[in-house]
Formats: structure tokens, sequence, C-alpha cells
């Protein structure tokens, strides 16, 4: 009777604690729920308003590029499809000031937001001046375009220039402040993540013995729930850094910056992409991107290479960064020629050509995520130039390498000789077409799966 009345007792002193521990664990779950997801939640505003802000960039370059793409054009023919191209570029390119206002939903001390006020009231009124000068360009009489000689014509370019430098730099200015923003929310995420999970050992821990199973079963929903977002947190971080970059970022905030003297850099193109957009509707447009770059993203990790940037339709990779490997410009040939198969297969199965034009170049480069704003990891370097007119010089369905890359494949692949072209920036280089391999060792592929 008397143990009976004991345990009575500790049950009804034990009970209350009991309660009262699940009380405080559940309104810490439901604090850290709320804190989590309105994190995700300004992570997800920050994620669209860096990516709008990248679309107007692009807009604006595209803008510049056809106005001087009419301005020279070399033949009538020409002149007509660079004149269709840029009257569709100035009909279509909504005005930013919805995005715009969209970004200053995000949250912002009241200096922040005065300043960004400021920049955007100046790129609505630059966007203006962009969509004058075109106008003006389309204007001039059809026979006059095109000759180069036009005084009108050279002073629209220059202003046009000015006007994308400056609606350029405001651009980069937001895509800055939000990517820092985004980083802040990271961290943040990760300091209410590591305090809740403080919080509740804790309580777990004074609960007791007598209470240890029910506390433990709390504590693994807990951790679970924790890991899951740790995951969430730590993925996000990866689709914007490789993971040996993004660990050092971790330990060492401070910008990273890395010279590496010889890797090889590939640009691939998709052909004909400006008149596969004007037949396609977005929907399926967006959607062949997509299925490309996907696709494209699988072949990547299998040949264990480092996805730098998409810009538009086209997408460069590296090998032989961030981690050094002897065979850089052999992984990055053997991509290549699977692109190539690859593409065909995605144009059988969507129904209508889809070719890329791709170019090779190897060197040294300079990698790394510079300054404590822009959180990207990009490589830069005459070697990312060459490479890049390797493609544009290059041809629909080909491969172009340069001879640098060049004396890397000859004994593994087939070399033709396409002689001596003139490049922009270089002068008169060397190239080669890639062909067929001609002896091989199979790199050791893995199971990726593409989140």
């Amino acid at each position: 009777m008397f143990l009976r009345t004991k345990v009575q007792i500790a049950k009804k002193r034990l009970t209350p604690l009991y309660i009262s521990s699940l009380s405080v664990v559940a309104l810490l779950s439901m604090t850290g729920q709320f804190l989590i997801q309105r994190q995700l939640t300004q992570q997800q505003h920050q994620l669209h308003v860096i990516g709008e802000a990248e679309s107007q960039l692009i807009m604006n370059q595209q803008l510049s590029k056809a106005a001087l793409a009419l301005h020279f054009a070399p033949n009538q023919q020409q002149q007509q499809r660079n004149r269709s191209e840029l009257e569709t570029l100035v009909n279509h390119w909504a005005a930013p000031s919805q995005f715009l206002a969209e970004a200053m939903t995000a949250a912002v001390s009241g200096n922040d937001a005065a300043e960004l006020q400021t920049l955007f009231v100046e790129l609505e009124a630059t966007f203006e001046a962009m969509m004058a000068l075109g106008k003006q360009m389309l204007a001039i009489a059809p026979d006059t375009i095109g000759e180069g000689t036009s005084a009108e014509q050279s002073n629209l370019i220059t202003q046009m220039l000015v006007e994308e430098e400056t609606f350029t730099q405001g651009m980069k200015q937001i895509i800055q402040r939000y990517e820092q923003r985004l980083m802040e929310s990271i961290y943040q995420l990760k300091l209410i993540e590591g305090s809740l999970f403080a919080l509740t050992l804790l309580i777990l821990l004074l609960e007791g013995c007598l209470i240890f199973r029910p506390a433990i079963n709390q504590l693994n929903a807990t951790l679970e729930q924790l890991a899951s977002e740790q995951e969430k947190s730590e993925r996000l971080l990866l689709n914007m850094l490789p993971e040996p970059i993004a660990d050092r970022l971790k330990v060492e905030p401070q910008s990273i910056a890395d010279s590496f003297s010889d890797v090889t850099v590939l640009f691939a193109d998709i052909v004909g992409f400006t008149e596969l957009s004007h037949r396609l509707p977005p929907e399926a447009l967006v959607a062949m991107l997509n299925g490309v770059f996907s696709r494209l993203d699988d072949l990547t990790v299998r040949h264990g290479l480092e996805k730098i940037k998409t810009i538009g339709d086209a997408y460069m990779v590296v090998a032989g960064l961030p981690n050094p490997r002897p065979d850089h410009a052999v992984a990055i040939a053997n991509m290549a020629l699977e692109i190539q198969a690859e593409i065909k297969k995605i144009s059988a199965e969507v129904g209508y050509p889809l070719d890329m034009r791709i170019g090779i170049h190897s060197g040294p480069v300079v990698a790394g995520v510079i300054g404590i704003k822009k959180f990207v990891y990009d490589i830069w370097g005459d070697t990312v130039n060459v490479a890049s007119r390797m493609e544009s010089h290059g041809k629909a369905g080909k491969i172009q390498v340069t001879e640098a890359t060049q004396r890397y494949l000859q004994e593994h692949f087939s070399l033709e000789e396409r002689g001596i072209i003139t490049v922009k920036g270089k002068g008169d280089m060397k190239t080669f077409w890639l062909g067929d391999r001609v002896s091989f060792t199979a790199p050791d592929y893995k199971t990726v799966t593409l989140t």
C-alpha cells in the first residue's frame, strides 16, 4: 500500500512535469516550423528576384546585340532578319516595373529600401531610353541601315551601349543585394535549427529517466525534422556552389579565388534557338530547354565535371577544377561526343530538329567566389573567352577544338584539321574538328538521380 501510494504520488508529480515538458517541446516545434517556413519563403522570393533580374539582363544584352547586328548587316536579306529580331525584342521586352515592385516586397531596412527605390527609378528610366533608341533605330529607312557610315546610326548605337551598361550595372547591384540576403537567410536558418536542437536536448535531459522513452521519441522526431531542413539548406547551397567550395565557404567566409594552370572548358549552344523560340509557345520552349539541360547535367555528373552555368541556350562546363585531374581534355571530349548523341535522341523525342554547336579550349583559368555579395562560383580568363569563340565560330553538329586542346587529344581521338580561322580578339588560330575515339578507357560512371 505504501509503495502503491509512493507510485501514485510520483505519478502525480511526474505527470504535470511530463505534460509541461511535452507542451514546451510542442511549442518549440511549432515556433521552429513557423521560423523555418518564414525563412524558406524569403529564400524562394529572393531566388525569384534573382532569376527575374538575370532575365532582364539577358533581354537588355539581346536588344543591344540586335541593334548592332542591324547596323552592320552585310546584305539586305540579313538586314531584314536583324530588323525583325530587333522589332520583336522592342515589342516583347516588358517594362521591369512589375519585377521591381516585387523586389521591394522583401524585408529590407528603411535605408536599404530607399536606395533600392532610387535604383529602380533609374532602371525604369534606362529601360525607357533603350526602348526609345530601339524604335529610333527601326525608324531609319531600311536602305540606309547596314551601311555603317550614318552618323545618326552610330550615335544611336553609342547611346544604346551606354544605356545598356547603366542597366547592366543596376541589375547587377540588385542581384548582389539579394544574393547576399539569400546567404544571410541560409545562415539564419542554420542558427534557428541549432537553437532548436540545443533547447530540445536540454528539455529532454531535464525530464529524467522515468520519462526517458517518450522523450527520446520526441527528440527523434525533432532531429528528423532538423535533418530534413538541414538537407534542404545544404541542397540550396550546393545548387549554387561546388561541394568543396561550399565547404570552404562555411569555414572561410572571405572571398575565395583559386588559380588553375591546366583545365579544359566547353561551350555548347543550341543552333537556331532564336528561330525556334518564335515557333514554339513559351511552355514548350521552357520544357525543351529543361529537358536538354537536365540531360547535360546528367552527363556532367557522370563524367565528374563541373557545370559552371547556363547562359540563355548555351551550356558551360569545365574539367580540372575545383579538383585538378590530368585527363581534363579527354573527359571534356568524351562528354562533347555524348552531347551530340544525346541531342540526336532528344530531337527524335520532341519531333523537330535540334542540333548543337560545341567549342573547346584548354589552358589556365581563375575560379572562385569573389566578393561578399555575389555568391556564385565562376571562372575567368582568356581560356574561357577562346572556348566561347570556338563555339560561336563553329558549325552545327560539329565540335571545334583549339590546337592547345588537340595536343591532349591526338592520341585518343581522330581529329580533322579545319585550318586557320580568324578569331575576334585573338587573330588567326589553327583549329580542328573532333572526331570519333581511337582509344578510350571508359570512365567509372555512377548512377545519378537528378533532383
